[in-house]
């Protein structure tokens, strides 16, 4: 595992949400999902970069973002010195985000290479815990259909495009 993180530069934690946000409440960790989706940005050159995590926030209806170091992955985040991002594509794209969006990816259909610095890693863990972690290396492509399951990436490069303009 220590490998694994030492080879990502930059990463994406997203807990979504299984259908609408809350309404009610103040935004705080216990209105956490326990559905975690990490995304990691492949990138060998970069090893000590930081990487970023993201929260859904079911009462603010948002993402909340924030850079931590290697070691702080995986632990609790507070919501202090973060930035707080509320976007109706992202919370679309994110509701409807499963592991069975990438089960299907391959080759033919995705016309893929091989790893390379536009690869992501795509970490979804169903109920939050380490053992139901399945992990999933998905390439940058083009030309694929709309309802493909690697259209998501687009997506995907898009979140981290606003996050450098916030």
């Amino acid at each position: 595992m220590s490998i694994f993180i030492k080879i990502v530069s930059t990463a994406l934690l997203i807990i979504s949400t299984e259908n609408a946000f809350a309404q009610a409440g103040s935004p705080s960790s216990s209105n956490i999902s326990s559905k975690q989706v990490i995304i990691y940005r492949y990138n060998p050159h970069h090893k000590k970069d930081h990487k970023v995590k993201a929260i859904a926030l079911l009462a603010a209806k948002c993402y909340y973002f924030k850079k931590v170091p290697h070691v702080q992955i995986g632990k609790p985040l507070s919501a202090e010195n973060g930035k707080y991002i509320a976007d109706a594509t992202m919370n679309n794209f994110m509701s409807k985000l499963t592991a069975k969006n990438f089960e299907n990816i391959n080759k033919r259909e995705c016309n893929c290479g091989g790893i390379s610095e536009e690869t992501y890693v795509v970490e979804i863990n169903p109920d939050g815990q380490a053992g139901s972690r399945r992990i999933f290396y998905v390439p940058v492509v083009s030309n694929c259909p709309a309802n493909s399951p690697c259209a998501v990436i687009g997506a995907i490069t898009g979140f981290f495009v606003k996050l450098k303009q916030k």
